[in-house]
């Protein structure tokens, strides 16, 4: 079961879940192993016993960390509490790892303080993984207005006409999965105009 690939360009977190039970009552769980093998064969992960409650676990660590785009297997076993009895391993759900890491969306504008009625270009600047297609982008210029999609061009182009701070949000997307970014555009009132004119 993964965890929020978003923003995430090294190595896939990944988690794992299972469900303790004991056929002594009142007793809980003390300890746990998790082993992970790459292929259903390779054992690439082993974290030895680890004392905790807890029932799901992150492979994130140094040395626990899994590769793109692979398929593993894992088993877990556990010590109960207070005797420390240790059960056999039990084998949890095969899974594949994404092809690659997600979009990180990034994005800049110019000028950097418009003014209302002034064009303001809009310049992407997400971080793809080496090998992604179908790229997609959706921008919300004014998302205190419920997120929509104003525009789905990669770099486009928009004019406010209040004055004031509006979020906009960048949805990058690609055959993977898509991650959301946002920032603040602050519109100001626009400069007066003026012309010089010649007393004579």
């Amino acid at each position: 079961n993964s965890v929020d690939y978003c923003g995430v360009t090294g190595y896939p977190p990944v988690r794992v879940r299972w469900t303790f039970s004991d056929a002594d009552p009142g007793d809980t769980q003390g300890a746990y192993e998790l082993e992970v093998f790459q292929g259903g064969v390779t054992k690439v992960v082993d974290t030895g016993k680890k004392s905790g409650a807890t029932q799901e676990y992150v492979f994130q660590s140094a040395g626990e960390q899994l590769l793109w785009n692979t398929m593993y297997t894992w088993q877990v076993r556990v010590w109960d509490s207070p005797n420390d009895d240790v059960s056999t391993f039990a084998t949890g759900p095969q899974f594949t790892t994404p092809s690659h890491y997600y979009p990180v969306p990034n994005f800049t504008w110019t000028p950097a303080l418009p003014s209302a009625q002034e064009s303001v270009q809009f310049t992407d600047q997400t971080n793809f993984a080496p090998g992604a297609t179908g790229k997609t982008w959706s921008w919300d210029f004014d998302s205190s207005n419920g997120i929509q999609t104003d525009s789905s061009q990669q770099n486009p182009t928009h004019t406010y006409t209040e004055t004031k701070a509006f979020g906009v949000t960048l949805q990058a997307a690609d055959n993977v999965g898509s991650c959301s970014s946002s920032q603040t555009v602050n519109v100001s009132v626009p400069f007066p105009e003026w012309q010089e004119i010649s007393p004579f």
